[in-house]
């Protein structure tokens, strides 16, 4: 019975209201006033000038709504003898004044704050759409006061307990005892030291510090479940019903059309999602055909490009191997989303796509040649093949070209052109381009593209190579131009190849022919000495055969490798003081003598530098250095490479006599890697400029190689060869991708310079015996 009387009943009509809402401090016309300075106030809150809108508003208000009416009343039609002035009034009148004054102005200024981020009072057209994203943000955290801090501490928690329990034993074990212990906390707090107090005030804003910087980084509890792959898969399930109404507000509000794709790879397979604004009939709008009905072929392609970029944002390295573009379907238009009670609530369209990653078709732009990196490209478009037709014609899946160094495309300012340059290098090359450009800032980036694109255009016409010979041409006719005016044979050189450059410009050089003769008279060369013969050395213990000397028998006794070497009779020279106080390492300085010995530290060293794996590029380094070795004589100048700034483990290497022995220990292969280039860049020419990191040194320009073109011997370039060896060891066949790279990017380096260095003294006629360089012998 009692449960029956209970019972909830309607209520009636007649029945009495109901207690009221919050009506608010604002109402009738003062409400309607504040409405109308809402837009003002939006604007000036935005542009950051609200102290000139509350200037203004203050004088306005006070002369509609004197300080005499209460907030809640309406003011009378006649204002005479209200708002009287601060000189008519006594100090308790203008005290209370200036109270209802300031309770009155900070009510109105929360009043405009509410209604400008609510959406209330017209201020925003979205306001009733945002409210349906019912989103709950993560508020910041707050200043503890002191005596909270105080409450943290063990040992101080433990005394407010006890003391709880002696004044208040009614409160022991009750959870509404705040009141009471923070009155204790205070008590013990006050009767501290002045130096605790201030002990825990540091303390707390410590705290608070740390906690305000785990907000803003994001790295609390939310940061880490997103990052959570499940909760990142139901964030996108969710992802209809969270974003439609924000869509369906924007297509009802402003008519635009609204398309959003979202998409992302998960463990290799695509998750693509479209969401469109579709405005609802009851919102006087009827619903409009979407974009992915109007053009399916024309979507098609949207969504191959769309997914050629997400595997590119992935950064996958399985995820970028040759594959198939996406099969959308046909052009029928696709079938009406399933008639459920979300589907009525809010109408959209979502795609998911669970398919293998898949790269689109070629865009049709030019690339670059084929070779074994990237693939010859591929003449379909986004869509179908001609005579295909997209979906149920059955055609076969159209194959597309393989995305190599996929980080291009998420670098900012590097064109098609530069890319297809750089997709078209070997795997090692084009892995330090990238790295180069990845720390290059706009403006080199800029001039990366141009150079690209010139080239290709200089491709298209067919003279890239003739271009490209003559500006080297042109480069290197002005450096010798400048150490040869006394012979006048540099701007004869600079004026032949700027003639052959640019055969048609006759006029723009004719202030020159005047001169050309003078320069043709005084340029006169001198007439070239005969070669000298080319002594005879062994390498190895076997006699090379020169143009001046037959090979030597193969029955011949081969001479003692360790042994002085021995001049032929007729080779002899008288000794002169010049000869005495030669040095007295068995390769000397002097090319006298016919037949050289291979000392023991070279053939020592060859075979540490090729133990172990390598790759071919290292294999290549060994052998140029060895050529190099041999042309020399495998000798050097007085004074090798600096040895200030060099890895230290170089110091044991030598006093072992380069003849191999245990693996220094090296602790910290960062730091020697680092000494490595650091060394390695002060060996260099000061002609070579830095790369953007300042830690590597750019492969391009022209200038003099003297500097290590006479680094040959013990004390030469070997030294920066075994450290390689050294680093390489360490690193094992268990190294990461990135410390690999690292190493190679330094073989590459000396590999380059040995090229170059070669290359020029080809040019020059090769460098002499004994560590001078060819530059060097021709300009003496």
């Amino acid at each position: 019975m009692a449960q029956d009387n209970k019972k909830k009943t309607r209520k009636a009509k007649d029945d009495p209201p109901q207690k009221r809402g919050n009506p608010g401090d604002f109402r009738g016309s003062r409400l309607t006033f504040l409405r109308s300075k809402l837009p003002e106030f939006c604007k000036h809150s935005d542009a950051r000038t609200t102290r000139e809108f509350w200037k203004k508003l203050w004088a306005e208000y006070w002369a509609l709504y004197p300080w005499e009416v209460p907030i809640t009343q309406e003011p009378p039609d006649d204002l005479a003898g209200l708002g009287k002035a601060d000189s008519v009034l006594n100090p308790e009148e203008l005290a209370s004044k200036n109270d209802i004054k300031d309770k009155a102005q900070t009510k109105i200024k929360r009043w405009f704050s509410y209604a400008r981020h609510s959406g209330k009072g017209g201020g925003n057209p979205f306001g009733k759409w945002l409210a349906q994203l019912r989103r709950v943000d993560e508020r910041a955290p707050k200043r503890l006061a002191l005596h909270q801090v105080y409450m943290q501490d063990e040992e101080k928690n433990d005394e407010i307990n006890r003391l709880l329990k002696e004044r208040h034993p009614e409160l022991v074990g009750r959870q509404n005892s705040i009141k009471e212990r923070t009155a204790i906390a205070r008590e013990l707090l006050e009767a501290e030291d002045p130096e605790i107090r201030e002990e825990y005030r540091l303390r707390g804003e410590e705290e608070y510090q740390e906690a305000l910087e785990e907000f803003k980084s994001g790295e609390g509890a939310d940061a880490a479940a997103e990052e959570d792959a499940e909760a990142r898969q139901e964030a996108r399930g969710r992802l209809a019903v969270t974003i439609q109404p924000l869509l369906d507000s924007i297509r009802a509000i402003t008519g635009s059309q609204v398309l959003l794709i979202a998409g992302t790879v998960v463990e290799g397979r695509f998750d693509v999602r479209t969401l469109h604004g579709h405005a609802r009939e009851e919102d006087g709008l009827e619903k409009g055909l979407d974009f992915t009905a109007w053009d399916t072929t024309g979507f098609k392609g949207v969504m191959d490009q769309w997914m050629r970029y997400l595997i590119a944002a992935a950064a996958e390295p399985n995820a970028t191997g040759p594959t198939k573009p996406v099969d959308r379907g046909s052009n029928e238009e696709p079938p009406p989303p399933a008639a459920d009670d979300a589907a009525e609530a809010a109408p959209s369209d979502v795609v998911v796509v669970d398919k293998e990653p898949q790269a689109p078709a070629n865009d049709g732009t030019p690339q670059a040649p084929a070779n074994d990196e990237t693939p010859a490209p591929n003449d379909g478009a986004g869509g179908p093949t001609n005579g295909e037709e997209e979906g149920g014609g059955g055609a076969g899946p159209m194959e597309v070209e393989e995305v190599v160094a996929p980080e291009l495309d998420r670098m900012a300012g590097v064109g098609s052109p530069l890319k297809r340059t750089v997709r078209a290098m070997t795997p090692d090359s084009r892995a330090a381009r990238v790295f180069e450009l990845q720390h290059m800032n706009e403006f080199y980036r800029n001039r990366e593209n141009n150079k690209a694109m010139a080239m290709e255009k200089l491709e298209q016409l067919g003279i890239r190579g003739e271009v490209q010979g003559l500006m080297a041409e042109l480069r290197a006719a002005n450096k010798r131009g400048a150490g040869d005016e006394e012979v006048g044979g540099g701007s004869r050189v600079t004026k032949r190849a700027k003639t052959k450059a640019f055969p048609n410009d006759d006029d723009d050089y004719g202030s020159d022919d005047d001169d050309d003769d003078e320069e043709d008279r005084a340029a006169t060369p001198k007439p070239a000495e005969p070669p000298r013969p080319r002594p005879r050395r062994i390498v190895r213990g076997v006699v090379e055969p020169t143009a001046d000397a037959p090979a030597a028998d193969a029955n011949a006794p081969v001479p003692d490798v360790n042994a002085t070497p021995v001049p032929d009779a007729d080779a002899i020279a008288p000794v002169t003081d010049a000869s005495a106080n030669a040095s007295a390492d068995p390769v000397t300085a002097d090319a006298s003598p016919a037949v050289v010995v291979v000392p023991k530290w070279a053939p020592h060293s060859r075979k540490l530098l090729e133990t172990g794996e390598g790759g071919e590029a290292w294999n290549k380094v060994v052998e140029e250095w060895w050529k190099r070795e041999e042309k020399a004589a495998f000798k050097g100048p007085k004074t090798g490479a600096a040895a200030k700034d060099r890895p230290g483990e170089i110091k044991g290497w030598i006093a072992r006599a380069r003849t191999g022995g245990p693996q220094p220990p090296i602790k910290d292969l960062f730091t020697f890697s680092g000494t490595w280039w650091n060394w390695w860049m002060k060996l260099n020419p000061s002609w070579r400029a830095k790369a953007y990191d300042g830690r590597r040194l750019l492969k391009e320009g022209e200038g003099e190689w003297e500097v290590l073109q006479s680094q040959t011997g013990p004390n030469g370039l070997l030294n920066a060869l075994i450290c390689l060896r050294w680093w390489r060891d360490v690193l094992g066949e268990n190294a990461g991708q990135r410390e690999q790279k690292e190493w190679a990017e330094a073989v590459e380096e000396v590999n380059w310079v040995l090229n170059e260095i070669s290359r020029r003294e080809g040019s020059a006629g090769g460098p002499k015996e004994g560590g001078g360089s060819a530059s060097a012998s021709a300009g003496a």
